[in-house]
């Protein structure tokens, strides 16, 4: 975990201009990649990283398997009502609508 010093660099601060926004701002970008203090940051973030997985799996969507997976479990428990119904009926902003509430109580 000891820096090598042929390699560390200190940080430097640079600026992208995020050109589709109106009077075109600047993002602050801080790279960081040959500093110091990189390996403590990387050991620090892999033990603070399990704990918040750990700590968040249950209220963390993951990818649209797992979105599809709850959305059915809820929709078993007659939570929802049924997938005709968000489907077929409803506009697609509103079923947005109503997933995004969803979501929102539930998740």
């Amino acid at each position: 975990m000891m820096p090598k010093r042929d390699k560390v660099q200190l940080a430097y601060l640079y600026f992208i201009p995020k050109p589709h926004k109106g009077g075109t701002p600047l993002r602050s970008i801080v790279s960081s990649m040959n500093m110091p203090t990189t390996g403590i940051s990387k050991f620090l973030d892999k033990i603070i990283r399990s704990i918040f997985h750990k700590a968040a799996r249950s209220i963390t969507i993951t990818d649209g398997v797992d979105l599809i997976q709850r959305l059915e479990a809820y929709t078993t428990n007659e939570c929802l009502k049924s997938k005709t119904y968000l489907y077929t009926i409803l506009a697609q902003e509103e079923s947005l609508d109503i997933l995004i509430e969803f979501l929102v109580q539930h998740g």
